[in-house]
């Protein structure tokens, strides 16, 4: 009979040997499968832990600096994951729903406009956002009767001609809005001077 082939042990460690990067996901999968235990026997409990392990690779493909990511505390880096698995909403690909900000060692989970637009769509609303020139007719009312219309008008659709941009929320069975605001340039302009580098949404 042929004899089977042995393998030496310090081959076989070697093949299953981590690198730093595997170590430390297996962590950070393990803390954050530990935090949502306790609603684990719900439907939304079993999908979320499910989808821990995806949200850990889409984040570590989403980190423009990787070393960044796993720089940070596993315990924050696991939060993210937790809340991403939670949600469904990955970071990272062309349009992500949410980005995750690494600062002073830990990691931020930030809803961006998507995240928010698709959130309010799965609880049954639709939300519209529309920039406004200075070459469109617009007319907005607050109060007891209030009215917005907008007429765009033709002109280029620049930085320099923006006047402000109005959200509206939808009921997405009646069609019915049910509110909307208007935030005109001054203050996109304010938010985006302190964000900085950061994403001004």
């Amino acid at each position: 009979l042929e004899q089977p082939m042995l393998i030496p042990v310090e081959q076989t460690h070697q093949q299953t040997a981590l690198t730093p990067e595997q170590k430390y996901g297996r962590v950070v999968e393990s803390l954050a499968t530990k935090e949502l235990e306790r609603i684990s026997t719900t439907p939304e409990g079993r999908a979320a832990t499910a989808r821990v392990a995806l949200a850990f690779r889409a984040a570590a493909r989403a980190a423009q600096n990787p070393g960044a990511l796993y720089g940070c505390d596993p315990s924050s880096v696991a939060a993210c994951i937790v809340n991403s698995a939670l949600y469904n909403i990955m970071p990272g690909g062309a349009m992500p729903g949410v980005y995750l900000v690494p600062k002073g060692g830990t990691l931020g989970w930030w809803l961006n406009h998507r995240g928010i637009i698709e959130l309010a769509r799965r609880s049954g609303y639709r939300v519209v956002a529309k920039a406004h020139f200075t070459f469109d007719e617009f007319e907005i009312e607050y109060g007891l009767n209030p009215k917005l219309s907008h007429k765009p008008g033709d002109g280029d659709a620049t930085w320099d001609n923006l006047v402000g941009v109005y959200v509206i929320v939808f009921d997405s069975t009646t069609g019915q809005a049910l509110d909307y605001l208007d935030l005109p340039k001054r203050d996109i302009a304010a938010r985006r001077k302190k964000a900085g580098q950061d994403h001004v949404w």
